[in-house]
């Protein structure tokens, strides 16, 4: 949850900005000791006519127990499009999870096939969203399952899309200052925080996130 978010939903233009509570719903894999149990999920997922649900068949295997004996396991976090779900590149997850790495995929608020709002928001709160999600799983406490697990000083990012284009701005891709006014933006100049000629930008950066893979990432093509 990040307290005290800009809530751009609901913040008219020249007006006080209204802040909120933002919770995000995050799915997690990792490396696993089945213990026998056989390999197989399915993920029902939300698609973009949000009165279709999509089963998708996978090889994980929920609530199985944390194999812990080569952590800590570096972190990737992986952030879909807008609209998209956090089941989209399981697949990949999967993958991943199998290879050494904890994954954690985003549900971003507003920007789900089934919360979705105009692009603003997602524009101001995708980057933001990712670094919300590393420092949560930075501190993990002793009793959760996955504690001593995560080497969140080693995170890569995995962004589709819109969360490519979240992804490059935390990389170090600052927007085009001609961004924060467009007809695309969020109101109050909220984009200047992720803008190259905001003094604070990079260190506003996590240095935890190491490397990203950007995805057909949005932006270029309006020149941002």
């Amino acid at each position: 949850i990040a307290r005290g978010r800009v809530d751009v939903v609901n913040t008219q233009r020249d007006s006080t900005n209204v802040v909120y509570d933002r919770s995000l719903t995050v799915e997690l894999w990792y490396p696993a000791d089945l213990n026998g149990q056989v390999p197989g999920v399915t993920y029902e997922a939300i698609t973009r006519n949000p009165g279709i649900v999509a089963q998708l068949q996978g090889r994980a295997v929920q609530g199985a127990d944390p194999d812990s004996s080569g952590a800590p396991y570096p972190l990737v976090i992986i952030s879909h499009g807008h609209p998209g779900n956090r089941f989209l590149l399981s697949h990949t997850a999967e993958s991943l999870a199998s290879k050494g790495y904890i994954v954690a995929s985003i549900d971003h608020t507003d920007s789900t096939y089934e919360s979705e709002q105009s692009s603003p928001s997602t524009l101001y709160n995708r980057p933001l969203d990712q670094r919300l999600v590393l420092a949560t799983l930075a501190e993990v406490e002793e009793s959760e399952p996955l504690f001593g697990m995560i080497d969140t000083d080693s995170t890569g990012v995995i962004g589709y899309s819109m969360g490519g284009y979240g992804l490059i701005n935390n990389l170090g891709g600052a927007y085009n200052p001609e961004m924060v006014d467009s007809f695309l933006a969020p109101p109050n100049g909220l984009l200047a925080e992720h803008a190259e000629n905001n003094p604070e930008f990079k260190s506003n950066l996590d240095p935890r996130i190491k490397a990203g893979v950007a995805v057909g990432p949005w932006g270029m093509n309006y020149g941002l």
